[in-house]
């Protein structure tokens, strides 16, 4: 497989996790706006309680995934800056050690070894924020699917639950 397939799949699989994304985080909101619609509160306190933290658990997830899509954009932001100073650098590494690089900072050219050294130390400088920003993406992302796990268990129980306990002849307050 040539680089050029394996950057059209990783293009695809990029935009199927976007559309699962965007998919999930209306599809929470959906629910939890139903769920509000339709509520029938006050015949048990436990199923009450349930349906409550339901919508807790199910707007938490919301603005969880909110969070994550709002600071995707700028992840992407970083990998693309990233790409590119790794293609220059490896320009750099191709051309002559003695050649010269313009330097849009400095507005004047400046010795390849050094614009590669430049380059190389932005890269370093970054890593940190990078790992920062990823690892802040992976947890709300998890936060988010665990949120809406439990808050759609919690709406099912809360649903169910009195309708359960109406078949067994208990009475649950």
């Amino acid at each position: 497989m040539s680089s050029d397939d394996e950057e059209i799949l990783r293009q695809e699989a990029q935009k199927i996790e976007t559309k699962f994304d965007f998919y999930i985080l209306a599809l929470t909101f959906t629910i939890l706006g139903f769920s509000v619609e339709t509520a029938r509160l006050g015949r048990t306190v436990t199923g009450d309680l349930l349906e409550f933290m339901a919508w807790a658990t199910l707007l938490g997830s919301g603005l969880a995934g909110l969070s994550r899509l709002s600071r995707t954009p700028q992840l992407f932001h970083f990998y693309a800056g990233r790409a590119g100073l790794l293609d220059w650098i490896a320009e750099i590494a191709k051309g002559a050690a003695d050649s010269r690089i313009y330097s849009a900072e400095l507005d004047d050219s400046i010795p390849a070894p050094l614009a590669a050294k430049l380059a190389k130390t932005s890269l370093e400088k970054n890593a940190p924020e990078l790992a920062r920003l990823e690892k802040r993406l992976e947890f709300r992302r998890r936060l988010q699917f665990r949120a809406f796990a439990v808050g759609v268990l919690a709406l099912v129980l809360a649903r169910s639950l009195p309708r359960i306990v109406d078949l067994r002849g208990y009475v649950l307050r």
